[in-house]
């Protein structure tokens, strides 16, 4: 499977946890470039961090929303990067996508901590998905 298609989906997963909480999409949309350079496009890379690390680097990428959240999104982003790294999680559900299997998406983003109802109709938004 495409290494960019891989990307980009976990990408998508990692935008819509962290515009929460009266933090927009737009203002994610932001620092996008940033969040790249950072690594936030890399599931295996994130998953080998330290909780210390990931937050250091949202805040390098210009998530400064203060420490008690930025810790929080760590461990989501973490615990993101663990799950969808597994088994070849993403590319089933690169493959769900394309072949239009929306529950098992959201059934497999349901197990992510941190992602909530708002968080999967976000990342629906981003790729484009009708629920």
């Amino acid at each position: 499977m495409d290494s960019v298609k891989k990307q980009t989906f976990f990408f998508d997963v990692v935008t819509a946890m962290l515009s929460v909480n009266k933090w927009s999409l737009d203002q994610t949309a932001s620092i996008i470039p940033s969040l790249r350079i950072e690594g936030f496009s890399e599931p295996m890379i994130l998953a080998s961090c330290s909780h210390e690390e990931v937050a250091l680097r949202l805040e390098r990428a210009g998530y400064k929303r203060g420490t008690y959240i930025v810790s929080r999104m760590a461990d989501w982003i973490i615990c993101a990067s663990l799950i969808l790294s597994e088994d070849s999680m993403i590319e089933k559900l690169v493959t769900a996508e394309e072949t239009g299997d929306i529950k098992t998406i959201q059934d497999s983003l349901a197990r992510i901590k941190g992602v909530g109802p708002g968080v999967r109709d976000t990342f629906l938004r981003l790729r484009g998905i009708r629920s």
